[in-house]
C-alpha cells in the first residue's frame, strides 16, 4: 500500500529520516488536488437536460450519525 508501519516509522525517526518521505506520492495533497482540480461528470448529458424527480431533489442528506461507545475509554501505554 506504499504506507510505512509503525515499525519503520521508528527506525526512520532513529537513522534521522522524516516518516513522510516513506510514504508513496499518491497521498500527497498535491497529487489528490491535481486528481479532483476538474469536474466530474459520470454521464454525457448536458445538466440542462437531466429529468430529476422531485423526491431527489427535496431529500435532505445528512452524514451518518456517529456517537462514542459505551464505557470508558482505553488508554495506551
Amino acid at each position: 500500500m506504499k504506507i510505512p508501519c509503525r515499525h519503520a516509522i521508528k527506525a526512520a525517526f532513529s537513522v534521522g529520516k522524516q516518516a513522510h518521505t516513506l510514504t508513496d506520492d499518491m497521498y500527497t495533497t498535491a497529487s489528490w488536488r491535481s486528481v479532483y482540480e476538474e469536474t466530474i461528470n459520470p454521464i454525457t448529458v448536458p445538466e440542462d437536460s437531466w429529468i430529476v424527480p422531485s423526491h431527489v431533489k427535496q431529500a435532505k442528506v445528512l452524514p451518518p450519525e456517529s456517537g462514542r461507545g459505551a464505557g470508558r475509554r482505553k488508554k495506551r501505554r
